[in-house]
């Protein structure tokens, strides 16, 4: 996994963040929180799950994910779609 700077940042300030209904994957050990496990159980989970991106967030709704490339840019993911939503991390935060 290829990680943008701006979670980079993040995580190594923060680890992970659950706030205002958000929660915030980073590189962390519990599972239910981490980039890596919540990736690899997408990529598991949906054959179509784009190899270049990693999970911020799951939403828990109609199997929709918030997603982020190595450039930044934030995606809503399902199965059969993917559709950019923010510039970087900090934008979607805020939104």
């Amino acid at each position: 996994m290829l990680f943008s700077d701006d979670f980079k940042k993040y995580t190594l300030m923060y680890g992970a963040i659950s706030f205002n209904g958000k929660e915030i994957t980073g590189v962390i050990e519990q599972p239910r929180l981490s980039v890596v496990e919540n990736t690899l159980k997408a990529i598991e989970d949906f054959e179509n799950f784009p190899k270049s991106m990693y999970v911020i967030e799951d939403l828990a709704i109609e199997m929709c994910l918030i997603v982020q490339n190595k450039n930044g840019k934030i995606y809503r993911y399902t199965p059969n779609s993917l559709e950019i939503i923010n510039d970087n991390l900090l934008d979607y935060i805020y939104s």
